[in-house]
């Protein structure tokens, strides 16, 4: 319930020295990487909202699930534990929250 961008799941990045910009966030991956590489099995899908999220009790900061994503996973240095979208328990705040829409939690067909 606090602004923290130290402690934020979604970053912006610059995929180049002059932009252009692109948020980073959890993907929400069917397949889960992250969770396949995590070896105390510290990620799993919440039955709830059926997103993939971290028990920051039973990480053990190895960072294998950092390793183990394409899209950048988030990892806080100062607790040593990765920061993944949790999906606000099913009422994404950033989406709620963005002044121009630009964010936005849609399911997407791939393939």
């Amino acid at each position: 319930g606090a602004i923290w961008p130290a402690r934020a799941r979604i970053t912006i990045v610059a995929l180049d020295d002059d932009g252009p910009f692109v948020p980073a966030v959890c993907r929400q991956c069917d397949d889960a990487p992250c969770a396949a590489a995590c070896p105390v099995e510290a990620i799993t899908r919440d039955g709830r909202t059926g997103a993939w999220v971290v028990d920051v009790e039973e990480c053990m900061g190895c960072r294998a699930c950092v390793e183990a994503c394409s899209f950048g996973m988030i990892f806080d240095d100062e607790r040593g534990i990765p920061l993944k979208c949790d999906l606000c328990g099913g009422e994404p705040e950033c989406a709620a929250m963005c002044p121009s829409g630009a964010i936005s939690i849609a399911v997407i067909a791939v393939g």
